[in-house]
């Protein structure tokens, strides 16, 4: 006897066709994805060093150079420091000992904010005409003046 039923069953391998479209769709958009993620890493910038616009003043009568931060990058007080070229070649830095602030509230060299190196009388003497630089972290220097004679 012929089976007369109106409803005619469905071949079982014709769902198989679109779950693998699904899926070749997906790991196309993987693979976009990727590439995308693999190209996007040439677009991102660099870290670039420090950009600091410093002023230098010196008061000869108390044997003080101060900084004063006009603008750009704030600088961590843990990393400033200076280094000051004597004249005769010797080179000295004060470090963090030497570099103080009135206006110290957050650890950072920020704008209108100022960093005092006092030297004694001696070494201040010495100083005259030689060389004096503000430097962030080992390399960066973000000041380099001359100290001139009072």
């Amino acid at each position: 006897m012929e089976n007369r039923n109106p409803i005619k069953q469905k071949n079982a391998d014709s769902a198989v066709s679109p779950v693998i479209g699904e899926l070749l769709v997906l790991a196309a958009a993987v693979i976009i994805l990727g590439i995308f993620a693999a190209t996007l890493n040439t677009y991102i910038p660099d870290s670039r060093p420090l950009s600091v616009n410093v002023r230098m003043k010196e008061i000869p009568d108390q044997y003080q150079i101060i900084f004063y931060h006009k603008g750009g990058d704030p600088v961590p007080d843990r990393l400033l420091r200076a280094i000051i070229f004597y004249p005769d070649g010797m080179q000295v830095n004060p470090g963090l000992a030497g570099l103080d602030s009135d206006d110290d509230k957050d650890g950072f060299f920020n704008l209108s904010s100022k960093r005092i190196i006092t030297l004694s009388r001696d070494n201040y003497e010495k100083i005259q005409n030689g060389t004096i630089r503000l430097v962030a972290g080992n390399r960066t220097v973000i000041f380099s003046g001359v100290v001139y004679e009072g």
